[in-house]
């Protein structure tokens, strides 16, 4: 159905935005993204402002999308302030889309992603930055990619939960990365490693000792069964 009534280079763009949240798509990381972190097409497609803001237009009359503007730089013109995704539309297009095609565009949104994480979530003046890119790290894959860098973003995510006192959404990111991780890497790798002690430091800020003492005794016997068997 997609292919029939999106053409092909909305349905590029397509492919790329349902890589993000639906609740808000990040219109401005896209469009400060850095040269070659995005396929050619769109590169050329989003550099260009009236060419995007058409493209984006032309996406919300055909879908379920749903844009709001604002003023651009010289404020006599609109531009694209905010896009916002049906959850049930942005869904079926992700079960659709082709392996190659969500592991092109994911990887695209990780970049993106990446280049905008200020990799200092000990600043508060970069908690704003940190607390938009959270809600795009599952549906971009960043969870469950190996590349150091997704991790490093993950990581820094979970630090700004804990400097914040989200304690919660900290426990349920460091988890996730946890079993997401160890899956691929092993217990003994740095990401690995960072990311339980995240886990057992936000169990322990929310009263969860027990639990919190149980995984740091579990890595514990692990590193040691590793270390015996290099022995």
């Amino acid at each position: 159905i997609v292919d029939q009534v999106i053409p092909d280079g909305n349905r590029q763009l397509l492919n790329l935005l349902v890589c993000f949240s639906h609740d808000v798509v990040p219109v401005r990381l896209l469009q400060t993204a850095r040269h070659g972190d995005l396929p050619a097409e769109l590169d050329e497609l989003i550099a260009e402002p009236s060419s995007w803001n058409t493209a984006l237009r032309r996406l919300s009359e055909i879908t379920s999308m749903r844009i709001e503007y604002e003023a651009g730089p010289r404020m006599d013109t609109q531009t694209v302030g905010t896009l916002r995704m049906h959850r049930l539309f942005h869904r079926f297009v992700r079960s659709i889309q082709s392996p190659a095609d969500a592991e092109r565009y994911s990887a695209a949104a990780r970049k993106v992603l990446v280049s905008a994480d200020p990799r200092d979530s000990s600043s508060a003046g970069n908690w704003a930055r940190y607390a938009a890119l959270i809600p795009h790290l599952e549906p971009s894959g960043a969870l469950e990619s190996a590349d150091d860098d997704a991790r490093e973003l993950v990581l820094n995510c979970i630090e700004y939960l804990r400097m914040r006192g989200e304690y919660h959404d900290g426990w349920w990111l460091s988890r996730e990365a946890v079993e997401h991780w160890r899956a691929t890497s092993g217990d003994t790798d740095r990401s690995v490693l960072v990311a339980v002690h995240q886990l057992a430091n936000m169990l322990r800020r929310l009263g969860r000792y027990e639990e919190a003492e149980t995984v740091g005794r579990q890595i514990l016997a692990r590193l040691t069964r590793h270390a015996d068997t290099v022995r």
